[in-house]
């Protein structure tokens, strides 16, 4: 019942993924590795436990910097699903664990203050309380 699958996939595994289980909790790891926002949002609008993180998307959700329309969009339709990730995954990636952080920070400033702390924090909180 607490389980939580974080899916590195496409769109198409992760529809296969609700079909063998509808009751299914995923994070879906960068949100939707190369999917856009308009993919993205279809499945999270299909599943209501599909939650995302948003680990190296940067440039997509804020290219140079700027919050991507849809991306914004997206973000604050389904701002109780939406996690911050940075995919450290090993260490040759920790020199640049600040920078990444850094992006995060100027994109999530760009969001309503309500919306950017649940995805900066309160979301990863209630899901692994």
């Amino acid at each position: 019942d607490n389980l939580v699958l974080h899916a590195h996939s496409d769109e198409a595994a992760i529809i296969e993924l609700f079909k063998l289980e509808p009751g299914l909790r995923i994070i879906w790891a960068h949100a939707g590795m190369s999917s856009g926002p308009r993919e993205v949002g279809a499945l999270m609008d299909r599943y209501p436990t599909l939650w995302a993180d948003l680990s190296i998307r940067n440039e997509d959700v804020a290219p140079g910097g700027g919050l991507d329309p849809e991306w914004r969009a997206l973000l604050v339709r389904h701002a109780d699903r939406f996690l911050v990730g940075t995919d450290t995954w090993t260490t040759s990636r920790w020199d640049a664990l600040a920078d990444s952080i850094a992006q995060v920070r100027v994109y999530l400033r760009q969001l309503p203050p309500d919306v950017a702390d649940r995805i900066a924090f309160r979301n990863a909180q209630r899901l692994f309380p």
